[in-house]
């Protein structure tokens, strides 16, 4: 992920974007995450605190709110 390139064209206004991210995610650094955010600055962004790299397993309850909002089931 660290050595991909950006996307050349950009995703359609239209379609919803999710961004989750953990604030102590060793394997993504925060310049990183920084410059994902502003790569796609329509998408919806959320933090979530203390998930690691792995979110759904450190995390589960977190991560499951976050998506279910942004599906709008919750």
């Amino acid at each position: 992920v660290q050595r991909a390139l950006p996307l050349e064209h950009q995703i359609p206004p239209a379609v919803p974007l999710l961004l989750l991210e953990c604030d102590n995610d060793p394997l993504i650094p925060a310049p990183v995450r920084a410059a994902i955010r502003s790569h796609y600055p329509q998408a919806e962004c959320v933090q979530i605190h203390g998930g690691g790299h792995y979110p759904f397993l450190v995390k589960p309850d977190d991560y499951n709110q976050a998506i279910g909002a942004f599906l709008g089931l919750r």
